[in-house]
């Protein structure tokens, strides 16, 4: 669907995906998205996408645009991600964008009208074995706040690949829809000694009820976990544990990622877990720690 020139150079095309939540929960109509793909030549072209995540070898990040009072976009440790997406690059061999390459094609979709009166944005940006780097974004509306929190079930898969975000994302696609159909917000990963990892698309934080904070010896190294950990320092404990613990000991946990933050879990399986008030000090400092260290474009 053509929706007008930018810059008087190309057509800006939205894609729409239909996503199927099993069980009571209805069909829904996944945000528009506008996407575009990096020609050595040429620079930024429009495509058309008709699938989120592709099914080849590659890597991909994601991250948050905001609006900024001034009409700009503030994006959030852009550099980490970057670093993250070129780990992973030199671990595929795959040829990597530039961060002023991925600077500009940010740029290209930040200044796109249809996203002017929009406050938040879901910029991922991805190589493949098989095709040029490409540049999505779209509405970011947030799945779950941390007033609502996040119902998680367990779902034993461990992940071939913890420490990048690689593609194909099978065990995220696929652990993301059997919660779905669960009516839970997120999958809780689970190896095959029964100790938690991660969640589908973020990291996993237990609170016990001393008052230590623990994450899993083995997950994917989270761009907000980080900034969780050094805001922590030496206080948080890399410690597996099982959920059965979890409901033994009367423990509370949150899950963070880049989009979201954090979010307090408010039960796995179906059980109620207790909530804590660290969770939303940990938030706090965070966001306070973001107004200082992230970066703007102001456009």
């Amino acid at each position: 669907m053509l929706l007008g020139r930018y810059c008087g150079l190309f057509h800006a095309s939205f894609i729409y995906r239909i996503e199927v939540k099993i069980s009571t929960r209805e069909l829904f109509l996944k945000e528009p998205s506008f996407a575009l793909s990096f020609d050595n030549n040429i620079g930024w072209l429009p495509i058309d996408r008709p699938q989120e995540l592709p099914d080849t070898k590659g890597v991909f990040e994601t991250f948050r645009l905001d609006k900024t009072p001034r009409g700009g976009w503030r994006g959030w440790a852009l550099q980490r991600h970057f670093m993250r997406y070129l780990q992973g690059c030199a671990l595929l061999n795959l040829a990597p964008l530039s961060f002023d390459m991925l600077l500009t094609g940010v740029q290209h979709v930040a200044r796109l009208p249809e996203f002017q009166n929009i406050a938040s944005l879901r910029i991922r940006f991805e190589s493949t074995d098989k095709q040029s780097p490409v540049i999505i974004a779209q509405r970011f509306t947030p799945r779950f706040t941390i007033q609502t929190g996040v119902k998680l079930i367990s779902y034993e898969m461990p992940r071939t690949m913890y420490y990048i975000k690689y593609l194909p994302a099978t065990e995220s696609k696929q652990s993301y829809h059997y919660a779905l159909s669960h009516l839970a917000d997120e999958s809780l990963l689970i190896d095959k000694d029964q100790q938690i990892t991660e969640t589908s698309w973020g990291n996993f934080f237990v609170i016990h009820t001393d008052g230590r904070i623990s994450t899993a010896t083995h997950a994917l190294p989270g761009i907000c976990a980080q900034h969780i950990q050094e805001l922590l320092g030496d206080t948080l404990i890399k410690e597996s544990c099982t959920v059965e613990s979890l409901f033994q000991n009367g423990a509370s946990a949150f899950i963070c990622n880049a989009l979201h933050g954090i979010i307090p879990v408010t039960s796995i399986d179906g059980i109620a877990l207790p909530r804590s008030s660290q969770a939303h000090s940990l938030a706090d400092a965070l966001q306070q720690k973001r107004a200082l260290f992230e970066e703007a474009f102001f456009l």
